[in-house]
């Protein structure tokens, strides 16, 4: 899709960091969400400057009077004319900012904000909020009785050491020339303790979308940001923020269908906010977890995971990805297992007595645990995950490796055969397996984040038996038929004829 089928707004740059200027400009939203402007009658030394700024802000003051406050603006071209000598030299450049503010007033790199509205993929259904009660009153639709549809604005609020974030779902009826249809709205309302610059939104931002990602194994863009900012006249303005999100994201793939289930039985293998009986311990938890480096690198490590899926590629990176998650996964919550403790005690023994930091740091980065200790990582990893939907329960740990003994062995020698290019192992598992394997160890992933946050191992049992792949991996690979479960919580149970497709499996 090219630039053309963007709409263009013209108007005049204003300011280059802080100096006033007068260009006529053309500006321009990409495809990715961001901001291009073409800049007319500019000096070179103008356009000198913005190359060697390292985080250079401008701002368009457009014909109708709205402002567009532009961040990290880069040089994307530009092209002058050659006049006698007695005029000064100018030419046409068009800059292309990263992020931008739209809005009635104009902002500066120093600026910040404490209050946010944003839209997420697939909001509602993350929320777990119905905002129709129409579930007494399917059959009277069905009948075509007179009906009452009441609605209502459900949500849920979470106190945690970063500020106020509230998860909201809002009816949206629409009117059309032959139909009257009832559609869904959703916001995340964000009002942080210590405001924060567009610098920092991602840090802020990011931690609360991977959150998500882990409640349906999918990502989740937040494809709107809205920033808003009291004026002080009791009232708040709110401006657009452009560039937060390259890629929206509308929809999740789950829900788009599979041409077999319907919606109803979809979704309900995703988890919900409303599932959480305390949402905000289970954010401070996962909050608190990010900022363990250990646990950051099994996170990243889960995301190339989500990346390879969304875009169908099959490789082995995907079963190293997640070799990478389990390492980071273990290192970070079982850092009390005497084999971990040990190595890490004499990680840190080495490390003291180096006096080059160079050395350190090589030593600190790259010495990671292999060999036997990578077992045990895999072993206590898979030991935490299955545990969970084991039915039997009463197996012992021993009981437990001498059963799977073989399938890790299997494991391990694969991870060391791509990780150091062994010629003294084989290839024991193939790229079918490997995918079985990496996917199982992303769901469990899952499954162990939230038993940690809170869910019982009843709520993640009843999700993940609507998941097929899941279930159908659980029982190849380790054996255990995980029941179908019927038990719908509320918020299912009234969506459930929300559906894309009237076929019915269950």
């Amino acid at each position: 899709m090219g630039f053309d089928n963007y709409p263009s707004l013209t108007g005049t740059i204003v300011n280059f960091d802080g100096q006033d200027f007068d260009f006529r400009s053309i500006l321009q939203i990409t495809e990715h969400n961001q901001v291009l402007v073409t800049v007319y009658d500019i000096a070179p030394d103008v356009v000198n400057q913005i190359r060697e700024e390292d985080y250079c802000c401008a701002c368009v003051k457009l014909d109708n009077g709205d402002y567009f406050s532009l961040f990290d603006v880069q040089v994307k071209g530009e092209s002058y004319s050659i006049f006698p000598d007695h005029l000064p030299i100018k030419g046409t450049t068009t800059l292309l900012a990263r992020y931008a503010i739209r809005g009635s007033n104009s902002f500066s790199a120093n600026d910040t904000f404490a209050k946010f509205s944003a839209e997420i993929t697939d909001g509602y259904e993350l929320f777990g909020l119905c905002p129709y009660d129409v579930g007494p009153l399917i059959m009277d639709m069905f009948h075509r009785n007179p009906i009452h549809i009441p609605f209502n604005n459900p949500s849920i609020v979470s106190n945690i050491s970063l500020g106020k974030i509230t998860f909201a779902a809002y009816p949206h009826p629409s009117f059309s020339k032959d139909a009257l249809s009832f559609g869904f709205q959703h916001q995340i309302m964000i009002d942080l303790n210590a405001p924060i610059s567009p610098r920092e939104f991602s840090k802020v931002l990011g931690p609360l979308t991977d959150f998500m990602s882990i409640l349906c194994g999918e990502f989740v863009r937040i494809n709107r940001l809205n920033l808003i900012v009291d004026t002080g006249e009791g009232r708040n303005d709110v401006y657009d923020f452009i560039g937060y999100c390259n890629y929206p994201r509308p929809n999740l793939k789950l829900l788009q269908g599979n041409g077999f289930d319907t919606t109803g039985y979809l979704r309900t293998a995703i988890f919900k906010i409303s599932d959480f009986s305390d949402i905000s311990a289970a954010l401070e938890l996962w909050l608190n977890n990010l900022c363990k480096q250990d646990f950051l690198l099994a996170h990243e490590s889960y995301g190339r995971i989500l990346m390879d899926e969304d875009v169908g590629i099959v490789t082995q990176n995907r079963f190293l990805a997640a070799m990478q998650l389990v390492e980071g996964y273990v290192s970070a919550f079982h850092s009390d297992d005497s084999t971990i403790a040990e190595f890490k005690l004499q990680k840190d023994r080495i490390i003291s007595q180096l006096q080059d930091d160079v050395d350190k740091t090589l030593v600190e980065q790259n010495l990671v645990p292999s060999g036997f200790t990578f077992r045990r990582a895999v072993e206590l990893f898979l030991w935490e995950g299955i545990s969970i939907f084991d039915p039997s329960k009463i197996i012992s740990k021993t009981q437990w490796k001498a059963k799977y003994g073989s399938l890790i062995t299997k494991i391990v020698d694969m991870r060391n055969l791509y990780t150091h290019s062994s010629n003294l192992l084989q290839l024991k598992l193939d790229i079918h397996d490997c995918t079985r394997i990496a996917s199982i160890c992303k769901d469990l992933y899952r499954a162990n984040m939230l038993r940690k946050m809170g869910l019982s191992d009843e709520q993640i049992k009843l999700r993940f038996s609507h998941s097929r792949a899941f279930v159908s991996y659980l029982e190849t690979v380790f054996d255990i038929k995980l029941d179908f479960r019927d038990s719908l919580p509320k918020f299912d149970k009234d969506m459930w004829y929300f559906s894309d497709s009237e076929k019915v499996t269950r």
